[in-house]
């Protein structure tokens, strides 16, 4: 699952077209495919190795894509902030080393964006009150 690994391309306006060719689309009889069109968004920010780079490593690649499991509902593992990060829990477990085909299989694709920057109180405008 090497390639089921991809990460956005501003230059190239990259899109992804998921096929099921074993399973013709009811009208146009042409194999039944969806298309993910995204904007490019940031890479994962922290540096490679600190605690929240281990910890997110789920966020390393824009897409991926996994055979369908009962029970995948943590991509980035159940006790985020409880670990340490190593092994790598969730999603990075469940796409393992890449080897496993994901072609005529039932797949999971998942799309990672978020932010460069959490808000926190002090970035909204402070109002003063007017003095009476």
């Amino acid at each position: 699952m090497a390639e089921a690994r991809a990460d956005c391309s501003g230059a190239t306006s990259r899109s992804w077209d998921i096929s099921n060719t074993s399973r013709p689309h009811a009208c146009s009889r042409q194999p039944a495919t969806y298309k993910l069109v995204s904007r490019e968004v940031p890479g994962l920010l922290p540096k490679p190795g600190s605690l929240v780079w281990k910890r997110a490593a789920f966020a390393r690649h824009a897409v991926q894509v996994t055979r369908y499991q009962d029970g995948q509902l943590h991509p980035a593992g159940r006790h985020v902030p409880q670990t340490s990060g190593e092994p790598s829990r969730g999603l990075p477990e469940w796409a393992g080393d890449g080897s496993d085909a994901i072609e005529d299989e039932d797949i999971v694709l998942w799309r990672t964006f978020g932010l460069t920057h959490f808000p926190a109180p002090k970035d909204f405008p402070h109002h003063a009150r007017p003095s009476s």
